[in-house]
């Protein structure tokens, strides 16, 4: 059902410096989990799971 498109920017906010960032990828894995850092503040962390979803189009309700 719908339009499957792939993750492509992924925001965050970090642990650390509390700003809003796209995570480093750090091409190494903690616990089975992906690593990634902050790029403000250096901080790794990983990302348990974090879905956003955001409609395309403004969508206006029909009134029967």
């Amino acid at each position: 059902m719908g339009n499957d498109k792939k993750l492509t920017v992924l925001d965050a906010e970090c642990y650390n410096c509390k700003e809003i960032i796209v995570p480093v990828d750090e091409n190494k894995e903690e616990d089975g989990k992906k690593l990634y850092s902050c790029p403000n503040c250096g901080t790794e962390f990983t990302i348990e799971k974090t879905i956003v979803f955001e409609e395309d189009f403004d969508v206006s309700p029909t009134i029967h």
